[in-house]
């Protein structure tokens, strides 16, 4: 059983729990950046909100990336803080990503990956006909490669394909 389908409803409500948690204290170990995203097959359309984490990104058949230009403060940081919800089509053959910044901030030296770095390698990697597990993991692969072999935080890479 869920008890909401709006992402910012989501976010407002762990937001409330860790500020209550941490009565009203800012605490930086409970601040936690997030992503949402609801996805509606019937409609084919995605709704994200985020709470300053990177933005997702849509990769369609065409190679264009469409950005779900989504902010908002991370969870636990304001006791009020407000996330605005974004809608977006998701079509046939497209691609969620969603990423962690121990991805876009790999780094190489004194050079980082980047938000657009990541985009650009999950735009190579993904759509080959390979299975969603194995193109993600070539989006890993060739990010750890980037930074010679070490991630310097923690990843999490979450692709999400409409197949309907």
């Amino acid at each position: 059983m869920h008890e909401t389908a709006e992402p910012t409803e989501t976010l407002t409500r762990l937001n409330r729990f860790l500020n209550a948690r941490n009565e009203g204290a800012y605490d930086t170990d409970s601040i936690v950046a997030a992503s949402v995203a609801i996805v509606d097959m019937g409609e084919s359309t995605v709704r994200f909100a985020s709470a300053g984490a990177e933005r997702p990104v849509i990769l369609g058949l065409d190679r264009q990336p469409r950005i779900a230009d989504t902010t908002g403060l991370p969870l636990g940081a304001f006791a009020h803080s407000q996330y605005e919800p974004i809608q977006m089509s998701f079509d046939h053959g497209e691609t969620i990503v969603m990423a962690t910044d121990g991805i876009t901030e790999a780094r190489r030296g004194k050079t980082f990956l980047s938000y657009e770095g990541m985009i650009t390698m999950a735009d190579k990697y993904l759509g080959h006909g390979l299975s969603l597990h194995a193109e993600g993991q070539a989006v890993l692969d060739a990010a750890r490669a980037f930074a010679h072999g070490k991630f310097q935080d923690d990843v999490c890479l979450l692709l999400a394909r409409n197949e309907a």
